[in-house]
């Protein structure tokens, strides 16, 4: 009697998939003046996964401009440590990521500019893969 009740909800798991649909891009951009710390947020469009996150350093940030991302109110995702923040000159870095995200839920960099003489341009772009629920059977 178990093994048929277990086969029963095998059966019933099955019926619903999980399928990506398409990549959603969202831009965050800041001009960051000279020892300033700036918080940009966008919310992301649809259900899905945080799948990358693109992070453009120009020349002349020389290590000195400091970037960290999450979602929600506090969630650090990349480097993926609180309080923590990547640093580089004159380099695009990619993140492979694989984070759950809600429609309407916060996608937030902040950038910290260490610089005391010049102001930075820092962009990022995260892709957010949609997934919907689609009936199997």
């Amino acid at each position: 009697m178990d093994k048929l009740l277990e086969e029963k909800l095998a059966k019933l798991e099955q019926r619903f998939e999980i399928l990506p649909t398409k990549g959603r891009s969202v831009p965050l951009y800041a001009d960051v003046d000279p020892l300033d710390v700036v918080k940009v947020e966008e919310y992301s469009p649809v259900d899905g996964r945080i799948r990358q996150l693109t992070v453009a350093w120009p020349d002349g940030c020389n290590f000195l401009v400091l970037v960290g991302f999450g979602r929600g109110n506090d969630i650090w995702v990349a480097p993926g440590i609180p309080n923590y923040y990547d640093r580089y000159n004159d380099v695009t870095i990619s993140y492979p990521l694989d984070e759950p995200i809600d429609k309407g839920e916060a996608l937030w960099l902040i950038i910290r500019n260490g610089d005391n003489v010049n102001n930075h341009q820092i962009s990022a772009t995260v892709t957010v893969v949609e997934h919907i629920k689609m009936e199997t059977l």
